[in-house]
């Protein structure tokens, strides 16, 4: 198995772990009070699934492809988190009629953090 692929998978793996982490323990609360109103009732896992592969894709392709350097790596993916995230919840404040600014703030702190930690965390393993 080559050395991308590793960290591909790892990445999955550990992006997912904190992330359902993050959304079904941590925060469930927090999205029950800033965005109760609009909360649709199930995760419509369908949109779920292409959200992940749209950040697996772009992180693998950006971040892991290019780098082997746990610095470099904790950088890109916090980019890669900052961009993702920021245009996300700036684009739904722009256009939707409730967006909490509290929940726009710690949603883009998660995304710089889980894309930075997901990705570190993938080159350490992979290298073991």
């Amino acid at each position: 198995m080559s050395m991308f692929v590793k960290k591909v998978l790892w990445l999955t793996l550990w992006l997912l772990v904190l992330d359902v982490l993050w959304i079904a323990v941590i925060a469930k609360p927090w999205y029950r009070e800033w965005l109760g109103p609009i909360m649709a009732p199930e995760v419509n896992k369908g949109y779920a699934v292409g959200a992940y592969l749209c950040m697996l894709i772009g992180l693998s392709a950006l971040v892991l492809y290019s780098t082997d350097s746990i610095i470099s790596g904790m950088i890109k993916g916090a980019f890669f988190g900052l961009a993702c995230y920021g245009t996300y919840d700036f684009t739904n404040a722009a256009v939707l009629n409730f967006w909490s600014v509290r929940f726009l703030v710690v949603d883009i702190t998660w995304g710089i953090f889980v894309c930075a930690l997901s990705v570190v965390l993938a080159l350490l393993c992979a290298r073991s």
